[in-house]
């Protein structure tokens, strides 16, 4: 099937999932299509096509996709699917924060090891990439503050927009993850909040 961000192609294993409890939610629309059949073929691009219009607002399921994909620790499949969405869909809050923490898991799963990471760190303390490396595997080993400090000097020195970007929503994935009552949360919203200021 040719492919829309906003579409994926439901199997028979996860039809009840993705469909039947979804229709709970909200509405879900299913369309079951062939290659040899003309109609199905005319009917498709019309569907793209408002599939994409209705960006984020007519995912087919796709966040539920991913979410499920990210709990059975397939982050790399997750962040595969989440590729897929248009810009305007990946900027929504709720497929954002999914995309942080996707990418985050992604990031420590394609590491190489710590002792590795922590070298070319104290060679270039301007090395950024694995300076996120070392905040994605500071949060898979649950050291949540070594994990925003990282991404907060990220932040705070970077001059790459979509680098500061990609921290800014890291760090907001770590703050969904502790819960807002998390001290930590807290103390670094703060300092969020002060560099914001003073931007």
């Amino acid at each position: 099937m040719s492919r829309s961000g906003h579409i994926y192609d439901i199997t028979p294993e996860d039809f009840n999932a993705m469909v039947l409890e979804n229709s709970f939610k909200g509405l879900v629309l299913v369309y079951f299509w062939s290659h040899n059949v003309g109609p199905c073929m005319k009917l498709l691009p019309n569907l793209i096509r408002l599939a994409d219009e209705f960006s984020g607002r007519f995912l087919l399921n796709l966040l539920d996709r991913a979410k499920k994909l990210l709990l059975q620790g397939q982050a790399i499949n997750a962040a595969a699917l989440l590729d897929s969405l248009s810009r305007e869909a990946l900027e929504t809050p709720e497929i954002g924060l999914v995309k942080a923490h996707v990418d985050l898991i992604r990031a420590a799963q394609l590491s190489p090891e710590r002792q590795v990471i922590v070298k070319r760190i104290a060679d270039d303390p301007r090395d950024f990439q694995s300076i996120y490396q070392l905040a994605a595997l500071n949060l898979v080993s649950d050291d949540y503050e070594s994990a925003c400090k990282s991404l907060m000097s990220i932040r705070n020195q970077s001059r790459d927009s979509s680098l500061v970007d990609q921290a800014t929503r890291s760090i907001i994935a770590v703050f969904a993850l502790l819960g807002e009552s998390h001290p930590l949360v807290g103390r670094f919203s703060d300092i969020l909040n002060q560099s914001d200021s003073t931007d």
